[in-house]
């Protein structure tokens, strides 16, 4: 296996590999023991953040020294709680099942920078705010909430319900239903019923490394007020 160092070898274990909200996608070491090597590990980040520039992507083995570890920070994020409000309380607003929210482990009150979620105006509405589309900016702010209007004019009208797979009762919602270990929820197909109760599917995915339980699978459902079995990343 091929390095760019041939002087001292490093120590080794567990930890060599690992960094908080990042993995190791290229690794070349020559392993001169069980715990120690020569080489070099490259890390990269998991969505939501970002390597330290300062430090960069690599961990060299320099004659017997590792340089400084690479490290994951966050790209800002916004909070959860707003977008959760503006969609219990919007009117003629639906969610299309199209969205990732990427929260923080250690503060499920927060999404991160590039999080989104689309919406869509029931029929007879029409958006007069911002984009359908609600992203969360590197600035840690939301993109400005869309405004779903009653049209206006004669003839019948016809709405819509909010999407939803659900129409019994409503399951309890917090700051932890769209967040697993080692994981995301790439699409989520909610209806909020109150600020703290829901309807609908959360669709899971694991970050690289990591694998749905096969027998659980990816969607978390709301069953007439109780949620399924939570999905997990093994």
């Amino acid at each position: 296996m091929s390095n760019n160092n041939n002087g001292l070898p490093c120590a080794f274990d567990g930890t060599t590999l690992n960094i908080m909200n990042g993995y190791s996608p290229n690794v070349s070491l020559s392993y001169t023991s069980s715990n120690t090597a020569t080489g070099w590990v490259q890390f990269a980040c998991v969505p939501g953040y970002a390597l330290d520039s300062t430090v960069g992507n690599l961990y060299v083995c320099n004659n017997g020294v590792w340089s400084t570890k690479p490290r994951c920070l966050t790209t800002g994020g916004c909070s959860f709680s707003t977008l959760q409000s503006f969609a219990s309380n919007a009117t003629g607003l639906m969610t299309t099942g199209q969205s990732q929210l990427m929260q923080l482990a250690q503060n499920t009150s927060v999404v991160l920078s590039g999080s989104y979620i689309v919406f869509a105006c029931i029929t007879g509405y029409t958006n007069t705010g911002g984009s359908l589309n609600v992203t969360c900016s590197s600035n840690s702010t939301w993109s400005p909430f869309p405004s779903c209007v009653l049209n206006t004019g004669g003839g019948s009208l016809t709405t819509t319900t909010t999407m939803s797979n659900n129409n019994g009762l409503p399951c309890a919602f917090d700051g932890t239903t769209l967040n697993i270990m080692n994981g995301y929820s790439p699409n989520v197909s909610l209806s909020y019923t109150s600020s703290n109760t829901a309807t609908g599917w959360v669709q899971f995915a694991c970050v690289s490394g990591y694998a749905l339980d096969s027998t659980v699978g990816n969607l978390y459902v709301c069953n007439n007020g109780v949620w399924s079995t939570k999905p997990r990343c093994l």
